[in-house]
């Protein structure tokens, strides 16, 4: 009787290890499977976010370049105006007085131009709009609060044709559209873009998955941005022909170039496992208001304190805060309530 039982219980302890062996091969296989297949579909999806976004791109592109051709039709006006041609034979102030009018009018007629700058060579005479501007030994001294920017037209008078430039100071940046002109002609003209315009623009097409969206330069530095801090650790991997630059399986660059001067619009675009999941790169300096998505995330750095409490006044509840990683700026917190 004895050996029958150690028999059995030989049996059962066989088919124990046979049915774990079994079970725990077939397992580790299902979750393979089950992590390739989720994968995949990431990557799918993001591809179809990145189709999405390439539209989105191009349409925003269409209606940057259709506002900077409106500004070129101005310039072209400016350039055959009678009343600027006057002004560079005479020092009467009346004509002087009547030139400026002209150019101030034109400036406030486009929203794309935050000012214009007109410089007589002839008459030695300066004319600006929107901001102070001084001429000194051939370049432009552009002002605001603090100090000034410089710009030097003499660097781009090689081109051909009309060029949008990114100019930077200590304090402040610029985007200058400069029109292809004949020095010979006795005058220089150029427009200054209006920012904030073409901020609320790209704006326009932050969502759930498009997280950054910037105008970049040839030279891959950003010009105008929203949530840019996002962009900046990842444009040195964009090359002249990147459509497409996957920086992992769920966070991808989307390129449109063919923007004057080799600029073109660059967006982040992110596709999340769960709404727990951190965003990849984001600064870490100090916490802002927690937002659902990270198109929220703006600079308020003179609000920071009230949004930290805000925050923590609204999101007592089990919230996760993850803090994300990334270059140096402004923080980002995710929250996910309780279930």
């Amino acid at each position: 009787m004895k050996k029958v039982f150690n028999s059995i219980h030989r049996t059962h302890r066989t088919l124990i290890h046979y049915f774990l062996s079994y079970f725990i091969l077939l397992s580790f296989l299902l979750v393979s499977f089950l992590f390739i297949v989720r994968i995949q579909l990431s990557r799918s999806y993001l591809d179809m976010l990145n189709q999405q976004a390439n539209q989105q791109l191009s349409h925003i592109k269409t209606q940057f370049s259709n506002g900077l051709a409106t500004v070129s039709q101005i310039n072209s006006s400016l350039a055959n105006n009678i009343n600027l041609a006057l002004s560079r034979h005479t020092d009467n102030p009346w004509k002087q007085y009547v030139a400026s009018q002209e150019i101030n009018s034109y400036a406030i007629a486009n929203d794309m131009i935050q000012g214009i700058v007109y410089y007589d060579a002839v008459r030695d005479k300066l004319y600006s709009t929107g901001k102070y501007v001084k001429y000194t030994d051939g370049v432009f001294h552009i002002f605001d609060d603090k100090s000034y920017t410089v710009f030097n037209p003499d660097e781009y008078q090689d081109s051909i044709t009309n060029q949008l430039i990114s100019v930077k100071g200590e304090n402040a940046s610029y985007l200058i559209y400069y029109p292809y002109h004949d020095k010979g002609m006795g005058y220089t003209l150029f427009y200054l873009i209006n920012e904030i315009s073409v901020s609320n623009m790209l704006k326009g097409i932050l969502s759930e998955e498009i997280i950054s969206i910037a105008l970049v330069g040839s030279d891959n530095q950003i010009a105008v941005g929203v949530n840019s801090s996002l962009l900046a650790p990842h444009l040195s991997a964009i090359q002249d022909d990147t459509e497409v630059c996957h920086l992992d399986s769920q966070t991808s660059l989307q390129v449109s170039s063919g923007l004057y001067s080799g600029f073109k619009m660059v967006a982040m675009i992110y596709h999340g496992q769960n709404q727990c999941n951190p965003l990849p790169h984001l600064p870490d300096s100090v916490p802002l208001r927690c937002r659902r998505y990270a198109h929220s995330a703006f600079r308020y750095e003179e609000n920071l304190s009230a949004a930290q409490q805000t925050h923590q006044e609204n999101h007592k509840e089990s919230c996760l805060q993850s803090k994300l990683p990334g270059a140096a700026g402004f923080g980002l917190f995710r929250c996910c309530r309780g279930k």
